[in-house]
């Protein structure tokens, strides 16, 4: 391909970073196509370009990433310009990614949200040593906390109680208890309707870490039809759920602690 003779220099060396927002992962798929998911339920298909043009632009400048992609597809440096503008337009419009110089008051409210609302009912429940009782409390917990801050803020918020807590290790009790707090949460009532797996892996993992119990909160995805699942996993062991149910998922992403 045929190197551009100039270089683009319509904007500012000094632009603004762009970013992902909090609960969206860039996946990257079959003949260098990508997929954009956010972790509250959505998700959003970028072709081999667009992917190249957002991982591009993600990492360095807009004007060194025009100049990229210009000089890979031999494409004039202003339509380039244009796409990328467009493109970046669409995902901002879409909440999946933002820039450095925008406000998120509703970014930073969720966060406040999250560790506001959390905070006082994990320490309340954290008083609560019958599994049975506490269990479907946290449930509900978790899914006004999914629904107000969304998953990536609720899980922060968790993992930033965790750390707060002096916790001691199970010892001889880790079966029973690893037990125990897996059936504690297959068989909590429905509290609230809207209760899946996302709130049934996220308690699971929380009530084992806080007995001392080094549990995984794993999410998966699966690409065809896309999907999106969660679990609890201890020692490969799968909790909340059947193995069955979650082999057809590839991991995406860990939380150990």
């Amino acid at each position: 391909m045929v190197e551009p003779t100039h270089r683009f220099t319509g904007t500012s060396a000094a632009c603004p970073r762009y970013m992902l927002c909090p609960d969206v992962l860039l996946i990257p798929l079959e003949e260098g196509t990508a997929r954009l998911v956010d972790l509250d339920g959505s998700f959003f298909d970028l072709s081999q370009t667009a992917a190249q043009m957002l991982k591009s632009r993600l990492e360095q400048s807009e004007a060194d990433t025009i100049q990229q992609i210009a000089a890979e597809y031999n494409a004039d440096l202003d339509t380039v310009h244009t796409d990328l503008t467009a493109l970046l337009a669409d995902l901002r419009a879409k909440g999946l990614i933002w820039r450095s110089d925008d406000r998120l008051p509703w970014l930073t409210l969720r966060t406040a949200i999250a560790i506001t609302l959390c905070y006082p009912g994990l320490w309340i429940l954290g008083l609560v040593r019958n599994q049975r009782l506490k269990a479907p409390a946290l449930l509900a917990l978790a899914r006004l906390s999914f629904e107000l801050a969304g998953w990536a803020r609720t899980v922060e918020a968790w993992q930033k109680y965790l750390r707060t807590q002096q916790v001691l290790a199970a010892g001889s009790e880790r079966e029973r208890l690893i037990d125990a707090i897996d059936s504690a949460i297959r068989r909590s009532p429905r509290v609230v309707h809207s209760i899946a797996c996302k709130e049934r892996a996220l308690c699971c993992w929380f009530m084992l870490r806080s007995a001392g119990i080094p549990a995984k909160l794993v999410m998966g995805v699966q690409f065809s039809p896309f999907a999106g699942h969660c679990w609890c996993e201890v020692d490969g062991r799968i909790l909340t759920d059947s193995p069955e149910s979650c082999e057809t998922y590839t991991p995406v992403i860990c939380y150990e602690g």
